[in-house]
């Protein structure tokens, strides 16, 4: 796509402000072929895989126009105590501030801390555009691109490849795939989601970030 710039810079900018226009998305675009990565070397259930969804090069590009417009609206009312998603941050800052905090909390005569750490189970699957959009409009968030946000969350068609499907374990569950024999390589049946942000999306992290925001 690079060598071909000055070719296709003018087709994408008519089409992505075309998109933001109408507040759509093309269908193409948004649809994941969705690639199940293993969490851990010997893969028994299907928890134990992470859902990738890969989209096309040109809608990623998309994707950060837009993240550039969320991201100045949503810096200055961002949660501090978030390091997750954030530039020049990691989790050993989280670490750091969090030991910080009990130590000078414990140095304190006859105190004692308490910590609850709770987990996301399938986190970015737990986004519900009706819930999500009010946050947006809250944080001054551009209309039209609230509107294309909730296109883009929803009817997103996605499949699944599995690769090595002769050597795939039936203890996965049974589904409805059609193999190409040659290359070994099994599709799922096309499903539609309206709920969720697809893992490896540009956008799922910080639609996520900012769905949390409120629970400091």
């Amino acid at each position: 796509m690079q060598s071909c710039l000055n070719e296709l810079s003018f087709i994408f900018t008519y089409i992505f402000n075309l998109s933001l226009k109408l507040h759509r998305v093309p269908t193409g675009w948004k649809t994941a072929e969705i690639i199940p990565v293993p969490k851990k070397p010997k893969v028994s259930t299907l928890n134990d895989l992470r859902p990738v969804a890969l989209t096309p090069i040109a809608m990623k590009c998309f994707e950060k126009n837009i993240f550039k417009h969320i991201s100045s609206c949503l810096s200055p009312l961002q949660d501090p105590c978030q390091f997750t998603y954030r530039a020049k941050r990691s989790v050993d800052d989280a670490i750091l501030i969090f030991f910080n905090n009990i130590y000078k909390h414990i140095d304190i005569p006859k105190q004692y801390c308490s910590v609850l750490f709770v987990d996301f189970s399938s986190a970015f699957n737990t986004i519900q555009p009706h819930v999500f959009l009010p946050t947006l409009h809250d944080l001054k968030v551009n209309r039209n691109i609230i509107a294309w946000i909730l296109d883009f969350l929803s009817e997103r068609e996605q499949f699944v490849k599995l690769a090595n499907v002769i050597q795939a374990s039936p203890s996965l569950g049974q589904v409805k795939i059609r193999t190409h024999l040659e290359s070994s390589t099994a599709f799922s049946d096309k499903s539609v989601s309206n709920t969720g942000a697809p893992q490896g999306c540009v956008l799922s992290p910080i639609l996520f970030t900012i769905y949390t925001n409120d629970c400091r």
